[in-house]
């Protein structure tokens, strides 16, 4: 008897860690009591991707076997036809078996009911995939993998698609099948948000799939740049398995950081935007000659102004001429007509703003709107810990645009807009708007009535309001040099002004840096001076050398990040937290094909212009 205990312990613990195995692919064991020289070649066929041979191997091994191996075996080769695109031949073998088998034929019909099933979109066909998983022998485990990770992708969840191959993909038993569900398994990576990856890349302790979330999250922040990439993929490669996607990811970022081999550029090259449209050209121009690339497109500019023809006709035009990207155009109302006309064939950096966001394809929208700035430097206000601020803009059009965007900014963000005032820009004297907004009128006549009531002259100063800690503007240079003096003037000289970059001259100027001391505002990295991008540095020498009397302005800056864009702007436009380096600011793309800047912050002294470490928003 006692000799017996360890013999049965044994067998018990043998039964306990089978039934712990239950997450692995079973291989088949009604197969595993039939073998066959045919089921052997059908393996040996599908190891080299030669699915035609192994489907119909199967076929013959099925009609030699007995059931429940012929039934199954019968129905693998379904799986293969189907695999092949062969959807009549797996049918008919589907019917063929329709009964019969065991358990793993009814999981194997299930799977082929699915994937032929016309009715269900590739998005509905996650679930009832979902449930089959674990049933499959290990030569037909990868397809059901596929197939399911391919319902989860088209369904909008790339994460759950990565754990549905990362499994079968390391199991994988022949390199064409591994090379296939790699692919797969990395488009899943490269499709899943950032966040998400680093989320579940903090909640893994270092195994396959963390080591899959590195490698992704490290090619996803160096899209942009192809030594630290190559870096990357070595580091990796010495932790880790060599794997035989390095080549298809270095190729896949050349593809994405070269430009098409045409690029249209649609400008107003006549009419009242020609100046504009100018600028704009020669910045194009100079980042195109400065470039370093080892490719750049060939360039082709259409006049889209009075003399030239409508942006749609000209986006057309370059399309039948073989543009493969087309910069423009920029008017607003232009962009709109343009994005009205449908979805764009090829696509489209925009230079202004649409009248609202559209996510239509890749249709960028790249400008310098006033807005911009001033959403920035809301962001600056409260980080500088400013809760209570007045606004005061122009009584027009502009002024309402910027002082909008400031206060829903300042608003969101937690701050609180106490008073508004508007100006007229006709006036010089701006002393009874911003002695009324600053309440002065009130601490006047407070002090009248006073001395009407006790009948006593006493000396009096203006006592300004005490419940605001600073000050926005949205004004232009000319009326924001009226503006700041006589803020100082009128007793609020402590109180930081706040502005957007049109308050403050193109270029540097001693007697805007006496009037305008003490402003906060953005400013463009290409007006500061210190070009840190050698892109930049080269094209403003190649403007000095061709233009000497030409003083490259905001929108020259505009045509040569446009050009910039050319190369990475797919990259961009996949991965938000991705920024690039450029003469208007730190660029990156938003969800809505919007591109976003984020811009330096310099506050105006005697002395020049200071730069600050910050950088908006």
């Amino acid at each position: 008897m006692s000799a017996l205990r360890p013999a049965l312990a044994l067998l018990v613990a043998l039964v306990m860690l089978a039934g712990c195995a239950g997450m692995m692919p079973e291989p088949d064991r009604a197969l595993s009591e039939y073998e066959s020289p045919l089921i052997d070649d059908a393996e040996a066929a599908i190891a080299v991707d030669d699915l035609v041979s192994a489907t119909t191997l199967l076929q013959m091994a099925a009609m030699e076997a007995p059931e429940p191996a012929s039934t199954q075996l019968a129905l693998e080769a379904a799986v293969l036809a189907l695999a092949l695109g062969d959807e009549i031949h797996a049918e008919k073998l589907l019917q063929a078996n329709r009964r019969g088998g065991d358990a793993r034929a009814s999981a194997l019909r299930s799977m082929l009911e699915t994937q032929l099933a016309s009715d269900l979109s590739e998005a509905a066909r996650s679930d009832p995939l979902a449930r089959l998983e674990g049933r499959f022998s290990l030569r037909i485990a990868p397809w059901h993998a596929e197939w399911l990770a391919q319902a989860y992708l088209q369904s909008g969840q790339p994460l759950a698609a990565f754990d549905a191959l990362l499994m079968p993909t390391q199991r994988a038993g022949s390199i064409a099948i591994r090379l296939r569900l790699e692919a797969l398994l990395w488009r899943s990576l490269m499709q899943t948000p950032i966040d998400q990856l680093t989320a579940r890349r903090e909640s893994l302790i270092n195994n396959q799939a963390a080591a899959w979330l590195d490698l992704a999250l490290g090619v996803r922040a160096n899209w942009l740049d192809a030594a630290a990439m190559r870096i990357h993929l070595w580091q990796w490669r010495e932790r880790n398995a060599t794997s035989q996607l390095f080549e298809r990811i270095t190729a896949m970022q050349r593809a994405m950081l070269n430009p098409p081999r045409k690029v249209a550029v649609l400008l107003p090259l006549s009419g009242e935007l020609e100046a504009a449209g100018e600028a704009i050209r020669r910045g194009i121009l100079a980042a195109h000659y400065a470039s370093l690339e080892t490719t750049r497109p060939e360039l082709r500019f259409f006049d889209v102004g009075p003399d030239g023809m409508n942006a749609a006709e000209a986006y057309q035009q370059a399309v039948t001429e073989g543009a493969g990207l087309v910069i423009g155009p920029l008017a607003k109302a232009a962009v709109n007509r343009l994005l009205s006309t449908g979805p764009t064939a090829v696509p489209v950096i925009a230079l202004n703003r649409a009248e609202a966001a559209t996510n239509q394809g890749e249709f960028y929208q790249f400008g310098l709107a006033p807005e911009e700035d001033a959403r920035a430097i809301a962001a600056l206000a409260i980080e500088r810990g400013h809760q209570r601020l007045l606004t005061f803009s122009a009584a027009d059009s502009w002024g309402a645009r910027v002082a909008t965007a400031f206060t829903t900014a300042f608003e969101e963000a937690g701050g609180e807009i106490i008073d508004r005032g508007r100006f007229p820009l006709a006036q010089e004297d701006l002393a009874e708007p911003i002695r009324a907004l600053l309440d002065l009128d009130r601490s006047d006549a407070r002090s009248e009535r006073l001395r009407q009531i006790t009948g006593e002259r006493f000396r009096h100063e203006p006592r300004r309001r005490q419940d605001i800690d600073g000050i926005f503007i949205g004004a232009f240079e000319d009326s924001a040099r009226l503006i700041v003096p006589q803020l100082r003037f009128h007793r609020a000289f402590e109180l930081p002004v706040f502005a957007t970059a049109q308050s403050y001259p193109n270029f540097e100027s001693e007697v805007a840096n006496d009037d305008l001391a003490g402003m906060w505002m953005p400013r463009l990295p290409w007006l500061l001076n210190e070009p840190s991008d050698p892109l930049d540095r080269d094209a403003a020498q190649q403007l000095a050398n061709a233009l000497p009397s030409f003083r490259p302005g905001p929108l020259t800056a505009l045509g040569i990040d446009s050009y910039r864009l050319l190369y990475g702007i797919e990259a961009l436009a996949q991965n938000p937290a991705l920024q690039k380096s450029g003469a208007t600011g730190r660029l990156s793309v938003d969800g809505d094909g919007r591109i976003q800047r984020q811009l330096p912050v310099v506050q105006v002294t005697t002395r020049g212009l200071r730069r600050t470490n910050n950088w908006l928003p």
